[in-house]
């Protein structure tokens, strides 16, 4: 089973260049593992693609939501995690 729970690799980032160029080619580089995922926010290779090409405080808002689903997904599977301390971070 491919899950966060046992994804211990960093996101590579190759070479110099812009930010948005980084987080573009490691979304790219890591596509067939993040669909290859079993337990993941809904489209998440997609949505982070797409947040690659908005505007910033969309992104911003996007990116908020990937994190609270995937706490969600941590609270459902991995019950014995504590999630708190990053709720209250989330609902600063």
């Amino acid at each position: 089973m491919n899950t966060f729970r046992n994804w211990t690799k960093p996101i590579g980032c190759p070479g110099r260049a812009e930010p948005g160029i980084l987080l573009n080619l490691s979304i790219q580089a890591n596509g067939k593992f993040i669909e290859s995922l079993d337990v993941a926010p809904d489209n998440l290779y997609q949505r982070l693609e797409q947040a690659y090409r908005q505007e910033p405080l969309t992104v911003v808002t996007e990116l908020q939501a990937l994190v609270r689903e995937t706490v969600d997904l941590v609270e459902q599977h991995m019950p014995e995690v504590d999630t708190s301390k990053v709720r209250l971070a989330l609902d600063r």
